[in-house]
């Protein structure tokens, strides 16, 4: 990131690009693991507000 930031690269395209990834990354283990899902219940948060 802080290459393409000193290159002047566009942001949502380039410089985001591996905060995306990442995120997409954990989404995908979130789902596959019960243990990070009981680390971060964030459906379980939903369902006690409504």
């Amino acid at each position: 990131m802080a290459t393409q930031i000193r290159a002047e690269s566009p942001l949502f395209s380039h410089i985001l690009f591996g905060l995306y990834l990442g995120l997409f990354m954990w989404g995908g283990l979130w789902l596959r693991s019960p243990q990070l899902r009981a680390l971060f219940p964030f459906a379980q948060v939903a369902a006690e507000k409504s």
